[in-house]
């Protein structure tokens, strides 16, 4: 069973895609299609996961993973950036 679980702020470990497409979608020219769309949520995804490295490490300090105060689904929030900027290189090696 998959539940969304946070500790502290680690619901912010769910803002930056989020918040990448809101910006990346006000700042297009075309659609959520066109290629403007993309590589701005592309960049802009980058930059919000680098940020949200920077606040969870800013918030956990140096707390290993079970004493970590802020989580998002049983990962500190720092590890949440990890994730996004894998998931973004892993969908600029395999896009066309």
């Amino acid at each position: 069973m998959f539940t969304l679980s946070w500790r502290g702020y680690g619901l912010l470990g769910l803002m930056p895609p989020l918040l990448a497409a809101l910006l990346a979608s006000m700042f297009s020219s075309g659609g959520i299609d066109s290629t403007s769309f993309v590589k701005n949520f592309q960049i802009t995804l980058a930059l919000l996961s680098i940020a949200i490295w920077f606040v969870g490490k800013r918030l956990n300090g140096d707390a290993e993973y079970d004493d970590a105060q802020h989580t998002f689904m049983n990962l500190r929030l720092q590890n949440a950036g990890f994730i996004y900027i894998t998931l973004l290189l892993l969908s600029l090696v395999f896009s066309k």
